[in-house]
């Protein structure tokens, strides 16, 4: 008979009460290092502190590296905490901009780095805004970022700048409000997980200028408190397809969206879904197979729009915005006052779109009055 012995090995490990303290700014308008005996109550945040800006304007410059456990702005209802950085580093775990209070960060130049989740408008009461602005400038989370996690956020990314993060959430949860702006050519939000617009609470995302998205998938109102994207010209966004089923139509592209599909592009006049989009002229759809975008479908608004004749010269343009009508059905849209103008000419554009497929042969007619007369 075979007898196996198993050794036991007991391991003492001996632990130590780690402390994490809080140190509070204090001053009015200081730099984060340079005033750091007459700005910080407890001193320089080291690694293992809080660094809670809980009033005034805290300013990190080219040439400074700072640390911090935790980053709070705007920590109770009463308090207004600000962060410029217009150059160096800063490197923490959590941050919560805009905890219970109002917070703000400004980046125009260098980085933060988080290593856990960033909050902007984390409490019921909190309100945070960040702006990344400049090609300089950008914000690195290997952890989620909620715009809008409890309370009222707001992220701007402009001329460039960056963020970056895991899952990202605008309107996080029920209350909350949420809205990020990508806006100016190389300005870039890239989501290495899920893009969820508008989750339990409300959340816009507005694309311009040469502004670019980037999510492995996307959810937009999932709870019907609210939720959609606006893409205006040269603007992309990019989802995962690895199996390549969004790039044959934009229905098969919408089909990778779950929520609803309100995906709206910019049409000259107005934001409309894009599904009325013309193809080839209005937007494109391109797979990728190599580079960055490897395994992504990019939606990219081309800008190309109808352009009238240049005999007319448009004035004082009105947008009526977009409206439905059923089969057979009448609709009346109401006109904003508009002044009299003696020897102008009113010039009415209609774009008509039928949501449905058409069988072959089938086509329709509508007739069009003002003030009761048909044009």
């Amino acid at each position: 008979m075979k007898i196996e012995m198993k050794r036991i090995i007991t391991v003492a490990v001996l632990c130590s009460a780690v402390s994490i303290q809080a140190a509070n700014w204090g001053l009015v308008l200081g730099n984060w290092t340079d005033d750091a005996v007459a700005g910080w109550d407890t001193g320089e945040p080291v690694a293992g502190d809080i660094a809670n800006i809980h009033a005034g304007i805290v300013e990190i410059t080219a040439g400074n590296a700072e640390v911090a456990n935790e980053l709070r702005l705007g920590n109770s209802a009463a308090n207004t905490g600000t962060l410029n950085m217009s150059g160096g580093s800063l490197t923490h775990g959590l941050a919560n901009v805009g905890l219970n209070g109002v917070g703000t960060v400004n980046i125009t130049g260098g980085s933060i780095n988080s290593s856990s989740s960033v909050a902007i408008g984390a409490g019921p009461t909190g309100v945070g805004t960040v702006t990344v602005d400049g090609s300089g400038a950008n914000w690195s989370s290997s952890s989620i970022l909620f715009v809008g996690n409890s309370g009222s956020g707001s992220l701007t990314i402009t001329n460039g700048g960056s963020f970056s993060n895991t899952i990202g959430y605008v309107g996080r949860h029920t209350g909350s409000s949420g809205s990020v702006t990508v806006s100016g050519v190389g300005s870039a939000w890239h989501n290495a997980g899920a893009l969820r617009v508008g989750w339990d609470g409300s959340g816009a995302l507005t694309i311009d200028d040469g502004g670019s998205v980037v999510a492995d998938s996307l959810v937009i109102d999932s709870s019907g408190a609210g939720g959609y994207i606006n893409m205006g010209a040269e603007t992309s966004l990019a989802l995962l397809d690895i199996g390549n089923a969004g790039s044959s139509d934009i229905e098969a592209f919408l089909a990778l969206v779950g929520g609803t599909d309100d995906i709206r592009y910019w049409s000259g006049f107005a934001f409309a879904h894009i599904i009325y989009g013309v193809p080839g002229v209005e937007y494109t759809l391109t797979h990728h197979t190599t580079g960055a975008l490897t395994g992504y479908t990019v939606l990219y608004i081309t800008g190309s729009l109808q352009v009238l004749p240049d005999f007319l010269s448009l004035e004082n343009a009105v947008s009526l915005g977009n409206f439905t009508v059923s089969p057979l059905g009448q609709l009346d849209i109401p006109f904003p006052p508009m002044p009299a103008q003696p020897g102008k000419v009113a010039v009415l554009q209609f774009r008509a779109v039928s949501y449905f497929a058409a069988p072959a042969g089938w086509n329709w007619n509508a007739a069009f009055s003002l003030n009761g007369s048909l044009l």
